[in-house]
């Protein structure tokens, strides 16, 4: 979900992820995650500078992302 490649609608459906605690906070994150554009991941690596960069780089080579994510960080 982090990445932005599986929904967390059709994870929790699916059983693949279990949810305890507070459901109303994991209601609220799962909101936030879809709300934003394009990969966490690829925001937080950004914000690292050059090493983050490179990061990013490095999880591209090895994760087939959706659309054309890798291309624009």
């Amino acid at each position: 979900m982090v990445d932005g490649r599986q929904d967390g609608d059709s994870l929790f459906f699916s059983r693949d992820l279990l949810i305890t605690g507070n459901l109303e906070a994991a209601v609220c994150l799962r909101n936030a995650l879809d709300d934003i554009d394009g990969s966490i991941m690829q925001h937080v690596c950004v914000a690292l500078g050059k090493p983050g960069r490179m990061l990013w780089s490095w999880f591209c080579s090895r994760e087939p992302l959706r659309g054309s994510e890798c291309a624009a960080a």
